[in-house]
């Protein structure tokens, strides 16, 4: 029932963050996360009941393995523009690679928001 709860939460959750699949790096990383949230309950739950008709660790092993490359990818469609941005900013000013910024902040220098 709780497992259920969690799952009707993360959905609406996802409904109102749809507005922010694009645009904002912040804001797009708390949707995909947003969006993994609902598709681990339903993971959770199918290997849950694989494991009790089983007796066995390869589907709890299985929905591991895919949720972990989930969350990878996700990971990857974030830092991949932000790493692009960072690559402008090194050719558009040169003393960039002097300074340690973190991406977010290169992010906002290279749309001129600082």
């Amino acid at each position: 029932m709780l497992g259920l709860l969690a799952l009707a939460a993360n959905v609406v959750s996802v409904l109102i963050l749809m507005r922010f699949r694009s645009g904002d790096a912040n804001l797009e990383y708390v949707w995909l996360c947003s969006r993994n949230d609902p598709i681990g309950n339903v993971a959770v739950v199918l290997a849950a009941i694989g494991v009790f008709t089983t007796g066995a660790a390869w589907p709890d092993l299985a929905v591991a393995a895919i949720m972990a490359s989930l969350f990878l990818s996700s990971y990857y469609e974030i830092v991949k523009p932000l790493r692009k941005n960072d690559r402008t900013l090194e050719i558009d000013n040169p003393s960039h690679g002097e300074n340690k910024f973190s991406p977010a902040i290169c992010s906002a220098r290279h749309r001129g928001l600082q």
